[in-house]
């Protein structure tokens, strides 16, 4: 009984750890600080690079280390222009006039970046690093698209410290071995579209769909395709204040689809707080301040349970967002 309970649960945790093979999207609530997690295409345009560094804990009672850690880093390879100018997935400026476009000609603006992350889920390890390639391309006076590809590697570690294996349990130590240090490819393609009010997003990823997990000889899942749509929408209520509602729909083959509603206030670009609805009822309270112009601090608490309030999804993470290099820097061409 206790061998099948071992089973049972190991699976689960794979199972779980596929379902999170995305950015963060499944379970974590990161993409809220960092939309660059869920879709490299949405990247900051400015003369600075993009450092974005979060912790995050989730409380269990059956499991002492539920974790989440991540960086990023992004930036343009030559110094934009002002008037692109791009932040949290909206254009800084508003529209101007064709005269202006045509006279002004913007050009496209490439993008590089990389993620590098680390997921312990108790039974299964996740450790992964995605590097990005992306272009912003300003379509007329007021619509800028951008377009990015990734691609990754993802490697699932079985803990030992939770396999405890009895003596000549043979099959359970194939069982083990046959999804320890499971290494799979990842490729990702993604779209912005974005104005000084408007986002619209898609991204699809693990495109290499065809690579599969094996238990031994026994194909036990295959990985799946998993596609997330975006759509936010600035309202400027007053000089200072800014009501930003947005969601976030997944589509997965593995589990049922479902949006992410959230909505954001801002107060004169410097504080914020934000509350988002998610999958398994959970609610996720959302703070961030500008300590200075290069310097940015989050908070967010995710609230929710699983099996009827038994286990709980809560959890809390603390983000920190530096721009670094001068203003000044050249073009790296």
């Amino acid at each position: 009984m206790k061998r099948l309970t071992l089973y049972i649960a190991l699976l689960i945790g794979l199972l779980s750890s596929e379902q999170l093979l995305s950015q963060q999207v499944a379970e974590f609530s990161q993409y809220l600080n960092n939309p660059y997690l869920i879709n490299p295409a949405a990247t900051d345009i400015s003369r600075l690079f993009n450092v974005d560094l979060s912790m995050r804990k989730q409380q269990s009672r059956r499991i002492k280390d539920i974790s989440s850690y991540y960086v990023s880093v992004y930036g343009t390879l030559k110094k934009p222009n002002p008037r692109q100018s791009m932040t949290n997935g909206f254009r800084d400026r508003k529209y101007v006039s064709n005269s202006t476009v045509e006279f002004y000609n913007p050009k496209p603006t490439p993008v590089i970046g990389v993620i590098v992350s680390r997921d312990n889920f108790g039974l299964v390890q996740k450790t992964n690093m995605h590097l990005s390639t992306g272009i912003h391309l300003p379509l007329n006076a007021r619509y800028t698209l951008s377009s990015a590809a990734s691609i990754g590697h993802i490697l699932l570690n079985v803990s030992d410290y939770h396999t405890v294996l009895e003596d000549n349990d043979i099959p359970f130590y194939q069982f083990i071995q046959g999804f320890d240090r499971e290494s799979i490819l990842d490729l990702g393609l993604s779209m912005w579209l974005y104005s000084d009010q408007l986002q619209v997003g898609y991204a699809v990823q693990r495109l290499f769909s065809g690579n599969s997990v094996h238990a031994g000889n026994d194909e036990t899942f295959k990985v799946r395709n998993f596609h997330t749509i975006s759509l936010g929408y600035k309202l400027q209520l007053s000089q200072d204040w800014q009501l930003i509602p947005s969601m976030i729909y997944r589509i997965s083959s593995l589990e049922e689809n479902k949006a992410d509603v959230s909505l954001r206030a801002i107060f004169r670009d410097k504080l914020w707080t934000g509350f988002s609805l998610r999958k398994e009822n959970i609610l996720v309270i959302n703070l961030g301040f500008k300590v200075s112009s290069n310097i940015i601090v989050g908070y967010s608490y995710d609230h929710g349970s699983i099996n009827e309030g038994r286990e709980s999804l809560s959890a809390n993470e603390i983000s920190l967002k530096v721009a670094i290099l001068s203003k000044k820097r050249k073009s790296l061409f």
